[in-house]
């Protein structure tokens, strides 16, 4: 956690299960998050069935949106995009008009806060 001029960033790029829930980011303005699995369909049509052991090791888009919602964080960037999710950058930002506080990283990328 990160915290400077009023403004304070998480960066949680990977094996942060379960996600800390003590009160330091609460009310982050960024949370940046790797390994973050959309949608329970990968590559290949292989299925993320409710016993898959894909839920111990990573966040579902749907656990990320329970966090930022209960922690009161006001944007999330999700890194280390995997191309086993099956998804084209394309699907990525057809989410992000979904979901207007969610923002999937590219190379390059530059953030401000």
């Amino acid at each position: 956690m990160f915290e400077s001029n009023g403004k304070k960033l998480v960066y949680a790029p990977c094996d942060c299960l379960p996600f800390p829930t003590d009160g330091i980011i609460e009310n982050a303005d960024l949370l940046i998050i790797g390994n973050t699995y959309i949608g329970n369909v990968l590559k290949n049509g292989r299925i993320i069935t409710d016993a898959h052991p894909l839920h111990n090791e990573l966040h579902s888009m749907g656990d990320l949106l329970k966090i930022a919602g209960e922690m009161k964080i006001k944007k999330i960037i999700v890194t280390h995009i995997e191309e086993d999710w099956g998804k084209t950058y394309s699907d990525y930002l057809e989410l992000e008009k979904e979901y207007p506080n969610l923002k999937f990283a590219y190379d390059g990328m530059i953030v401000e806060l």
